[in-house]
């Protein structure tokens, strides 16, 4: 078949057929190959052009014959249209390919705001989350301060207790007992001190209620003078009291509302030699 086609282009068969001057079998052997050789086809559609160009001309050559115009006229109008269906399609593939890119592209764009969306929604959860854990972990952290100074005071408290039960129980520690009279017949008290170690306690037994205004204060006398050891407290058991090394006796007094410099004897309620 290439050897055909070959032949027929070099022999000038296809100008001729142009031209209408090839036989019938030659005729429908030619476009026969037309229909199904690219090669071919398109080697005279060039020729077609060519022709169709020296047509429209004004050259020497004349004019040509109507039937050869006719057929000149159908192939540059079969090329024309084939071209035109070509870019048509062309253009209309193009157009396809655009909307689909652009389609593509807007879905795209929804994909990456939802995507966003959904990751700030998850950051506001995260970040209420944290806020409500650092409220909590604020709030540990205050009760757990308050809880360990509690603690610390606590064990304070108890050390202290300790040792003031260790000079409760010493050998050398002497002890006395102030009982309250008429003013103050409930009041029951005993004293300690410790000269070697120079702390003085007392506990309570019973102590009576005052006025608000008033208070029971404890005195010791030495050389003449009295040497004021404190103010008792309805709340504690044991209290610590300042010490009176060398003290002839201890009396106690029903005195204004945080004590006196000196003691009202008047309202002397209790009274013991050491």
């Amino acid at each position: 078949m290439e050897e055909r086609i070959k032949h027929i282009i070099e022999s000038g068969m296809l100008e001729r057929y142009l031209l209408g001057n090839c036989t019938e079998e030659q005729t429908q052997e030619i476009e026969t190959l037309l229909e199904n050789s690219a090669k071919l086809k398109k080697y005279f559609k060039e020729m077609s052009e060519d022709q169709f160009a020296i047509t429209e001309s004004k050259g020497k050559a004349g004019p040509l014959k109507r039937d050869e115009k006719d057929r000149v006229d159908i192939v540059a109008s079969e090329y024309a249209s084939s071209s035109f269906k070509n870019s048509k399609g062309i253009k209309k593939s193009s157009m396809t390919f655009e909307r689909v890119v652009l389609i593509a592209a807007i879905f795209c764009m929804f994909i990456s705001l939802f995507t966003a969306f959904n990751l700030f929604m998850k950051n506001l959860e995260l970040q209420r989350s944290l806020d409500r854990s650092t409220h909590l972990y604020k709030e540990h952290d205050f009760f757990t301060r308050q809880l360990n100074m509690q603690l610390d005071l606590l064990q304070m408290v108890v050390v202290k207790l300790e040792d003031q039960i260790k000079i409760l129980d010493d050998s050398q520690t002497k002890k006395v007992r102030l009982k309250g009279n008429d003013k103050a017949h409930r009041l029951d008290l005993n004293v300690y001190w410790n000269d070697e170690k120079k702390v003085s306690l007392l506990t309570l037994k019973n102590i009576p209620q005052l006025t608000d205004d008033e208070c029971f204060q404890i005195w010791a006398s030495k050389q003449g003078e009295f040497l004021d050891l404190g103010i008792l407290n309805r709340q504690d058991y044991i209290m610590e009291i300042k010490n009176f090394e060398d003290a002839k006796s201890l009396i106690i007094t029903i005195e204004p509302e945080g004590g006196s410099q000196q003691p009202t004897m008047a309202n002397i309620v209790s009274r013991s030699a050491i």
